[in-house]
C-alpha cells in the first residue's frame, strides 16, 4: 500500500510516498512525530528520504521525531527513537540493545 504524508506549515508541504509496513501514526506541525509499531518499518533509506523531504521544504527547524513503540521481549527500556532533520538523524537509542531484542535486521536496508 502506498501512503502520502502531507505536513502543512506556512503554506509549504512535505510530501513523501512510502510503502507502509505495520502500523504507525502521525501528529504535529513543523515538528512531525511518527510512532513506529513494527521493527521492520524503519530503515536507513526511509530516514534518508524523510531528511531529503525536510531539506526540500526549506523550513527552518523542521524535524520529524520517530518514536519506537514495539514490544522488546517484555523488557522495559527507556523511550527510544530518532530525530530527523535536514542534515540527517540524531539517534536516541541503543541500536545494539534493540537488535538483541528484535533481531539483527532492525534498522537495516534489504
Amino acid at each position: 500500500m502506498n501512503f502520502a504524508i502531507f505536513a502543512k506549515s506556512t503554506e509549504k508541504k512535505i510530501h513523501m510516498e512510502m510503502e507502509i509496513i505495520g502500523s504507525w501514526m502521525i501528529a504535529g506541525g513543523v515538528a512531525q512525530k511518527i510512532v513506529v509499531f513494527s521493527p521492520s518499518f524503519l530503515t536507513p533509506t526511509l530516514v534518508n528520504q524523510i531528511s531529503k523531504c525536510i531539506k526540500e521544504t526549506g523550513l527552518l527547524g523542521a524535524q520529524v521525531v520517530v518514536a519506537l513503540d514495539f514490544e522488546l521481549l517484555n523488557i522495559e527500556l527507556e523511550p527510544m527513537g530518532i530525530i530527523i532533520d535536514s542534515h540527517g538523524m540524531i539517534a536516541q537509542w541503543n541500536l545494539e540493545e534493540i537488535r538483541k531484542r528484535v533481531g539483527q535486521d532492525f534498522y537495516r536496508d534489504d
